[in-house]
């Protein structure tokens, strides 16, 4: 078992740490795991190998740290002619999670408990103290939903060895034996619920309108005054629009704003525009640079592609999420943060609007 367990963790690892997106590990989640699996006794214990069904309730005390209360079952047959025996596993265990913010979560853990092993035609129950280590694998395919896979070495302390048969009796013989080694793999999903993002604070309502003031005395009207000479005007533009997560398509609601862009680009052919995109703060630096230089060059290529404007006169710049305009803490901010902003040129306009 173990010659063929190891390596499938390790190439799990390789086939799926390329992913960079984030994943729903976060302090103070509770998680549900059922999972259905192999499991392989020590020889001496006189057990077929048989699948492992089960249920993992967790709570996530960091990012990082979580704590797992397991209760598994595995329906067995004696390899010694005693029939049915049903195996239970009872323990607690700590896992540190690695790279919390990944899509692909690896960890290690270890614990404690006990087993339980009843023979079915004997009457007869073992109870023995356990230890664990092992580890396994989260790919998070939405925020709380995880495919995992987990593989454990068990210690089985002062465990049972089972006898056989005395003579043509079904009498049960055992001895005793110091330490026993089980192996566990298991297939599962992992579902996490919480913590509740803090609610909006309470809007206000607009104070109420002011009474209007009386009417002033009209008064014949003064001599008209000479015509100002013109003056200078400085007219600018911006833009700013926001992206899903983990998106840098230009949504359709958008293209109305970016076309009156175009036009105020059109219509002054000597301004220029620096295209700055943005990211929230879920994933690491360097994906989110990338991503928030996608967003801007979608931008730039709608601006060049749709309405013609030159490229040169068009430059791009990513910060990711190193420049928030809303706190990264709620669904709220992170929405208003992965964004893209436009700063068009100015221009000094001369002519007197009457």
């Amino acid at each position: 078992m173990k010659k063929y367990l190891i390596p499938l963790l390790f190439a799990l690892v390789a086939t799926l740490t390329a992913s960079p997106l984030l994943a729903g590990e976060r302090a103070g989640a509770v998680s549900l795991s059922p999972h259905i699996g192999g499991y392989l006794f020590d020889g001496s214990q006189g057990l077929h190998a048989a699948p492992v069904y089960g249920l993992r309730l967790g709570y996530d005390f960091t990012n990082n740290f979580e704590a797992e209360g397991v209760l598994n079952f595995v329906p067995t047959k004696s390899t010694r002619g005693f029939g049915n025996v049903n195996a239970w596993s009872y323990r607690l265990d700590l896992l540190y999670n690695f790279m919390p913010a990944k899509k692909l979560v690896p960890y290690l853990a270890l614990g404690g408990g006990a087993t339980q092993v009843k023979y079915k035609n004997t009457n007869h129950t073992n109870y023995s103290p356990t230890a664990n280590i092992g580890g396994g694998l989260k790919y998070f395919i939405t925020d709380s939903i995880a495919l995992r896979t987990d593989v454990r070495q068990l210690f089985i302390f002062n465990g049972k060895e089972a006898g056989e048969f005395i003579g043509q009796s079904t009498a049960f013989q055992q001895r005793e034996s110091d330490l026993m080694f089980n192996w566990e793999a298991s297939l599962g999903v992992t579902f996490l619920f919480g913590p509740a993002e803090k609610p909006a604070p309470p809007v206000c309502p607009p104070p109420p309108a002011a009474e209007p003031a009386p009417a002033p005395p009209v008064c014949p009207p003064p001599a008209p005054a000479p015509k100002p000479e013109p003056v200078p005007e400085k007219i600018c533009m911006t833009l700013k629009i926001e992206f899903d997560y983990d998106k840098s398509d230009v949504k359709p609601k958008y293209h109305e704003v970016i076309s009156k862009v175009a036009e105020f680009l059109k219509k002054y052919p000597n301004t220029n525009s620096v295209i700055e995109g943005h990211a929230d703060n879920r994933g690491s630096y360097k994906y989110n640079i990338k991503l928030s230089e996608r967003r801007a060059d979608s931008v730039r290529n709608y601006l060049i592609e749709k309405f013609g404007i030159e490229p040169e006169r068009l430059s791009t710049k990513g910060y990711g999420y190193t420049k928030p305009i809303a706190s990264n803490k709620t669904a709220e901010g992170r929405q208003k943060n992965r964004r893209v902003d436009a700063v068009i040129d100015c221009i000094i306009y001369t002519e007197k609007t009457q």
